[in-house]
């Protein structure tokens, strides 16, 4: 018997995702929910004007109804409960930035280098990070400690990002300047040094 196909797959992705989250963005219109909750809050009367503009022609039933899909999911909550005209008003929002991207085909190849370099720093965290994880509880089901070691970078993930305004947000232009420019021009210097500096941050700023 000849093998005609023969090829060899190499791990280099881990997703954690449950059941109920996976059916939660299979849908595309949900995706379009958490991605527009993100950052913002709004009305289920307000998501259906705003998804109706992104191409989605549904009631305020069915918008309700995929909330209710989202919410059990964990990915959408409320947030706010206002009383407007003897009844009540839900706001949603959402903890989870969806970036729903289709990546390059050649990502790996093209990004190596870096990959690599990440997972030399990243190394020793992650493993530290794994035997303490391992060594949590009794006996655990495989894969768990990964799983729990992937969901812990994540969030610091996010945290740093969120932290330090990298992605791209409506802020206040002195929101965006890096902490130790702004703390200089803070100082007092000469008009001089004043100026190289400023043109220091509005090229920073301006490359965010």
């Amino acid at each position: 018997m000849a093998t005609l196909v023969d090829k060899q797959i190499q791990i280099s992705r881990t997703m954690t995702v449950t059941n109920g989250q996976a059916r939660a963005v299979e849908d595309p219109m949900r995706s379009k929910i958490v991605t527009m909750l993100y950052g913002q809050e709004l009305s289920a009367d307000q998501i259906v004007v705003a998804i109706k503009r992104a191409g989605f022609e549904k009631t305020g039933s069915t918008v309700r109804h995929h909330l209710k899909i989202l919410r059990d999911a964990g990915m959408v909550d409320v947030t706010k409960v206002v009383e407007s005209r003897g009844g009540v008003t839900k706001y949603y929002g959402t903890s989870t930035r969806l970036l729903n991207f289709e990546g390059p085909e050649n990502f790996e190849v093209d990004h190596a280098d870096m990959i690599d370099g990440v997972a030399e720093r990243l190394g020793e965290t992650v493993g530290d990070l794994y035997l303490r994880v391992s060594g949590q509880g009794g006996r655990q089901p495989a894969g768990h400690p990964e799983y729990m070691v992937v969901e812990i970078v994540n969030r610091a993930v996010t945290k740093i990002l969120e932290q330090n305004q990298i992605h791209e947000k409506k802020r206040p232009d002195t929101a965006r300047r890096p902490r130790s420019n702004a703390k200089k021009s803070a100082s007092g210097r000469n008009r001089k040094g004043s100026t190289t500096d400023n043109a220091q941050i509005s090229q920073q700023t301006d490359s965010l």
